[in-house]
C-alpha cells in the first residue's frame, strides 16, 4: 500500500493542478442485475489539458453482502473539447490494476482489485466544472466470469445527429484461427454508413459483415462505434477504436454473431470522402477465430521525413519506494509526414532490489503533437510490448522487457527543437511493479527554459519538490527536506 501510495505521490508532485471531487449516482450493473450506490470519483486538473481521475473505494453490492473492490486511478487523461468548449470528453481503454482503497473498517488484504491482476477497462466520460459523468466497462470474464458495467452520473450531452453520407470502397479479409490463417474473397464494393454528430464526433455503421470463400458466405452481423473522435493530423483525421461491440441481426439468412458481444479494434484516417480503415475482430472465445478486413487504401501514410533527433539527457526510475540516481539515457524521436513522431526510449534499464535489470527498447509510432507555449505535447496509453534492446555486451535473452508480454503504458511528454521531457507509468504485473521512469527536465510554458528534474539539495528548512522548484505551502506528495525525500 505504501508503495502505491508513493507511486501516485510521486505522479501528483510532479504535475500542478486542483483536484476536484464529485458526488452522484453509482449505477453498477452485473449479468442484468443492476445495484445503485451514491460515491465520490475526484478529478485532478493538470497542465496541458489532461486530468487524473479517481474513483475510490468502489464497492460491488450482491443483495446485502458488498464486495470491497478497490480504487480506479488513471493518471494523464487527455480532455478534448466538444460542441464549442461547452463540455470536454475523456476516455481510456487499456489494461489497468485496480489499486487498493481505503474505506474506513477494511483491511488492505480485503481489496479484491489488486488480486485480479490487470484487467481490461474501457472509461468514457464527459465532463464540465460542476459535473462529470463517467461509464465504466471492466472484463472480468477470466477472473469472475462477469463483464461488470458502471455508470456514475447522468450524461451531459447526448449527441445528435447532423448528417449521413456513405463512401463505398474496396474491403479485403483474411480469416485465422488454431488451424493457421486464410485469406478470403475479397467485396469490390462494399459501403460504409457514417453519422456526423453534433459534438464533432462521427457513428460509424458495418452492415452485413461476412466472410467469402468461393460460392460459400458466412454472415457475421453488423455492428455500429459510436460516438469516435477523429484527432485532426493535419490533412485528414485520424481515429482508433478499442472497445467490446455487440453484433446485431444483418438481415435475411443467418448471422452467426448476432447477438454476441465481441472485442474489435478499429483504426483509420478520413479526408472529405476519402476514408481507409482496418477492423480486427476477436471472436477466438465466441467463435474460436479472429476476422480482420481493410476498408480502402492508405492514403496518407505516416513516413519518416528528415533525419531522426536523439535527446540524451538523466532518467530517474522509481520503484518500491525508492528511486535510482540519475542515469545517462537516450530518446530517439523520429518525424513523420503527418506532423507526429515515432518514440524510441532505447535500452531502458533499471535497478529492483539492488539487481540491474535490462528491460528494452519501448517504441510507440505515431504520436500526434500538439501546439503549446514554445513546446509540443503528447502522450499515449495503451498495451505494449517492449521490445529486445542492442546494448553491448548484453544478450539477447538478458532483456527481460519481452517477456512481461502485453503490459500497461502510460506516458506524456514535452519537446522543443533542444530538450525533451517526458514521464511514464508501467504496470509490470509479472514483477508485481508500478515503475514511474521520469527522463530529461520539465520545460516551461512561454519560456521554454527549463528547471531541474532531479531534486536539488534543500538548504536549510527550505521545501523542494521533486522537479526541484522550492515550494512554501506543502500539502500532499513527496517533497525534499534538508536533502531527504519526505512523504507528506
Amino acid at each position: 500500500m505504501k508503495k502505491l501510495l508513493l507511486i501516485a505521490a510521486f505522479a501528483m508532485s510532479t504535475l500542478s493542478g486542483a483536484a476536484k471531487d464529485f458526488t452522484d449516482q453509482l449505477v453498477v450493473t452485473i449479468n442484468e442485475e443492476v445495484s445503485t450506490q451514491q460515491t465520490t470519483v475526484t478529478v485532478e486538473e493538470l497542465e496541458d489539458n489532461y486530468i487524473n481521475f479517481v474513483l475510490s473505494n468502489f464497492v460491488l453490492k450482491n443483495g446485502e453482502d458488498d464486495m470491497n473492490v478497490g480504487n480506479i486511478e488513471i493518471n494523464n487523461l487527455y480532455l478534448s473539447e466538444k460542441n464549442g468548449g461547452a463540455y470536454k470528453t475523456f476516455s481510456y481503454k487499456a489494461n489497468l490494476q485496480i489499486k487498493p482503497g481505503n474505506k474506513e473498517g477494511v483491511k488492505e488484504e480485503d481489496w479484491i482489485g489488486p488480486l485480479l491482476g490487470n484487467v481490461p477497462l474501457i472509461l468514457k466520460g464527459q465532463l464540465t466544472d460542476d459535473k462529470v459523468y463517467v461509464s465504466i466497462d471492466i472484463d472480468m470474464m477470466s477472473t469472475l466470469e462477469q463483464i461488470i458495467s458502471v455508470q456514475f452520473g447522468t450524461k451531459i450531452d447526448e449527441p445528435t445527429v447532423s448528417d449521413v453520407f456513405d463512401i463505398t470502397g474496396r474491403m479485403t479479409s483474411s480469416m485465422a484461427s488454431s488451424d493457421g490463417s486464410l485469406d478470403l474473397d475479397p467485396v469490390e464494393s462494399y459501403t460504409t454508413v457514417m453519422e456526423s454528430l453534433s459534438s464533432g464526433d462521427y457513428n460509424f455503421l458495418l452492415n452485413c459483415l461476412s466472410v467469402s470463400i468461393g460460392e460459400e458466405s458466412i454472415g457475421l452481423g453488423s455492428i455500429m462505434l459510436p460516438e469516435v473522435e477523429l484527432v485532426d493530423r493535419g490533412t485528414y483525421y485520424d481515429f482508433h477504436v478499442s472497445e467490446n461491440v455487440l453484433f446485431s441481426d444483418g438481415g435475411e439468412g443467418e448471422w452467426m454473431a448476432a447477438g454476441m458481444t465481441i472485442p474489435v479494434k478499429f483504426d483509420g484516417k478520413l479526408a472529405g470522402t476519402k476514408l481507409y480503415y482496418t477492423l480486427f475482430i476477436d471472436a477466438t472465445e465466441q467463435l474460436g477465430c479472429t476476422v480482420s478486413y481493410t476498408f480502402g487504401e492508405d492514403f496518407a501514410p505516416a513516413n519518416v521525413v528528415g533525419d531522426a533527433k536523439v535527446y540524451e539527457d538523466k532518467i530517474v526510475v522509481t520503484v518500491n519506494e525508492e528511486s535510482t540516481d540519475p542515469m545517462d539515457a537516450k530518446v530517439q524521436v523520429e518525424p513523420l509526414s503527418n506532423g507526429g513522431i515515432n518514440f524510441v526510449l532505447k535500452n531502458f534499464t533499471m535497478s529492483l532490489e539492488g539487481n540491474d535489470l535490462c528491460v528494452g527498447d519501448i517504441i510507440i509510432e505515431d504520436l500526434p503533437l500538439y501546439e503549446s507555449q514554445g513546446y509540443k505535447y503528447f502522450n499515449y496509453t495503451g498495451n505494449l510490448e517492449i521490445k529486445k534492446g542492442d546494448l553491448p555486451g548484453v544478450s539477447e535473452e538478458d532483456w527481460i522487457g519481452p517477456e512481461l508480454g502485453i503490459i500497461p503504458l502510460r506516458m506524456r511528454g514535452r519537446l522543443n527543437d533542444n530538450k525533451l521531457y517526458v514521464t511514464i507509468d508501467i504496470d509490470m504485473e509479472t514483477l508485481e511493479q508500478v515503475i514511474y521512469v521520469c527522463f530529461g527536465s520539465k520545460i516551461e510554458p512561454e519560456t521554454g527554459i527549463c528547471s531541474t528534474a532531479v531534486a536539488a539539495p534543500a538548504q536549510s528548512s527550505a521545501i523542494f519538490d521533486l522537479s526541484g522548484r522550492r515550494v512554501e505551502n506543502v500539502k500532499r506528495g513527496i517533497f525534499v527536506i534538508n536533502g531527504k525525500k519526505v512523504l507528506k
